[in-house]
């Protein structure tokens, strides 16, 4: 029965420890990074768009770094070129 508390009071406390993340290069002091992580993970940068290529092949390209559609699919082909051959 011992053992068993034991092991509960570790498990619990490696929860409650492992909610919080710290920045340890910070010499001023400890800062709490809940809010920035959570902030960083529900923004995306990122505009993923699928190109699937003749041969079979998958790759994705990031839609917010072209202007127009030619640079896409000038890079679309380029890659296809990369993973499948000349066509």
């Amino acid at each position: 029965m011992k053992k068993v508390l034991l092991m509960a009071a570790i498990f619990v406390a490696g929860i409650v420890s492992a909610n919080t993340v710290y920045d340890k290069a910070n010499n001023s002091g400890f800062v709490l990074l809940d809010a920035e992580i959570e902030q960083i993970a529900s923004e995306s940068d990122h505009y993923g768009i699928m190109v699937e290529t003749w041969c079979g092949k998958v790759f994705y390209l990031d839609g917010n770094h072209y202007e127009n559609f030619t640079e896409f699919g000038a890079d679309a082909n380029y890659f296809t070129d990369q993973q499948c051959g000349a066509f």
